[in-house]
């Protein structure tokens, strides 16, 4: 019984903290036409498929930033003619801040200070806001991509290198629009975890220290009674 106990606890300790880990790593992403749509963009990508073997355009936007619809307008009218090159992997982080802290690691992976959305990373190129004066070097840098065959998994990196630091809580979002920070949500989901390993760990040993108390107990108990019938038996013998 005490055994079982005991990996149950150490089983809910251990547990728990990756558990909150894996919620913080929870990043969500929508696809060109997913994005198209939350903009209110209007679009017909019927003749448009998304392969493997395209450029991925790494767009990190806020909804209603009206550059991020922009560059999203400006990758519409671009599909008739390079739709076939590229495809689109969008983190909304305005509303959803859990995908702030991918940006901070792409920041962190292309060692550039990040100021605000629409942020674009294609390949080993990035766009720090957007304007029509990038429309040819996006196309550039979507070919020059779409042609690597020993393309760079810039993803992996960034999510090694996520991180929180250095944002914002949204209520104090700059008039420009910029990023807004979620290291203090971070810290709180941090402070969350180490609370409950301690509750699990504080009431994990009670119940093995009680546990431990009523086997002594009974312990002492079967002892005193093997003891007092000792006892009588040396008792009877002498008598006989």
């Amino acid at each position: 019984m005490k055994k079982k106990i005991l990996i149950l606890m150490i089983t809910m300790i251990v547990l728990f903290p990756w558990q909150v880990k894996a919620e913080e790593n929870a990043y969500h992403s929508t696809n060109l036409e997913q994005a198209l749509t939350e903009e209110g963009i209007e679009h017909d990508l019927s003749g448009y498929l998304e392969t493997e073997d395209q450029a991925i355009i790494y767009l990190f936007r806020g909804k209603g930033c009206g550059y991020c619809r922009s560059f999203l307008t400006f990758l519409n009218s671009i599909v008739p003619e390079y739709g076939k090159y590229f495809r689109v992997v969008s983190y909304e982080v305005w509303q959803d801040e859990g995908n702030a802290p991918l940006l901070n690691g792409f920041s962190n992976t292309l060692k550039v200070e990040v100021e605000g959305v629409p942020f674009i990373i294609i390949g080993d190129k990035y766009f720090p806001g957007y304007a029509n004066v990038y429309d040819d070097q996006i196309k550039k840098a979507i070919m020059d991509q779409y042609e690597n065959k020993n393309k760079d998994n810039l993803i992996e990196e960034a999510m090694k290198n996520a991180s929180s630091e250095g944002y914002i809580n949204p209520s104090d979002e700059t008039d420009s629009g910029d990023l807004y920070n979620t290291s203090k949500n971070e810290s709180q989901l941090n402070t969350s975890a180490i609370l409950w390993s301690l509750v699990f760990v504080t009431v994990g040993t009670s119940i093995i220290l009680i546990v431990n108390y009523v086997q002594n107990k009974r312990v002492e108990e079967k002892l005193d009674y093997i003891t007092l019938q000792l006892k009588k038996q040396k008792k009877a013998n002498r008598k006989d």
